[in-house]
């Protein structure tokens, strides 16, 4: 895999781990915060599916 492959591959995984963190932090939450305070649950959820999704094609185009 060429550098920029895998630079472009890293950047989604930091998106995954982000969005995994805001699950997390939800989670945890005791009490629901005001809207704006932390990313939602729906949000944090569209931009797993949207990872995956850009995986998919990804590997489909580099044939992996």
């Amino acid at each position: 895999m060429d550098k920029n492959a895998k630079a472009l591959l890293e950047k989604i995984a930091g998106l995954e781990q982000a969005a995994k963190r805001g699950l997390q932090i939800n989670e945890e939450l005791q009490q629901p915060l005001a809207e704006g305070q932390v990313i939602s649950v729906d949000y944090c959820n569209a931009t797993l599916k949207s990872c995956d999704l850009f995986r998919k094609w990804f590997s489909e185009y580099v044939g992996s």
